[in-house]
């Protein structure tokens, strides 16, 4: 099978791979050695997303273009989670993704159960909704942060949103 990998972490030589796409990787210059794996993979998706539109692929298909804005939210919350600098590229994910904090029917019920409120700062970011997402881990259910994540409907995220507060540190 053929593999394409995204990292952040340093390394020494590249992984057996069709590409390796890691801006800790000996030679690379795109001097964004400081974000997270999930701006990495944000980046990823935007060159996939361009690649795609120029290439006709979603007109040909009669498919609307994916609104990659829409993941700022988790970027900007990974970022910051991830605690990397707030520097460049990082304090723009952060700043749209704040912007966004509460569209997501999952973040809005996580706020709502933490008595958090606009407007947000990375502070909520990193000391009010990443230990309620990562505390599923603490508690054999590590699935229960993606569960309230990708929630759709506003009844689950909240029952998924207060059964992590329940586990908080």
């Amino acid at each position: 099978m053929e593999v394409v990998v995204l990292d952040h972490h340093r390394v020494d030589h590249a992984p057996p791979a069709v590409a390796h796409v890691n801006p800790n990787q000996p030679g690379d210059t795109s001097g964004l050695n400081h974000i997270c794996a999930a701006g990495v993979a944000f980046l990823f998706l935007v060159a996939l997303n361009r690649h795609l539109r120029d290439s006709g692929f979603y007109e040909n298909r009669g498919m609307a273009e994916p609104d990659l804005r829409l993941a700022l939210d988790l970027v900007g919350l990974a970022t910051v989670c991830d605690v990397v600098p707030l520097i460049g590229l990082n304090r723009a994910f952060v700043r749209q993704g704040l912007a966004r904090l509460g569209a997501r029917p999952g973040l809005a019920a996580l706020a709502e159960v933490a008595k958090a409120s606009a407007p947000y700062t990375p502070y909520h970011f990193g000391f009010v909704f990443g230990p309620r997402i990562n505390a599923g881990g603490r508690v054999g259910r590590s699935s229960l942060g993606a569960d309230l994540l990708t929630a759709r409907d506003p009844q689950a995220a909240t029952e998924f949103a207060q059964q992590l507060d329940l586990h908080k540190p």
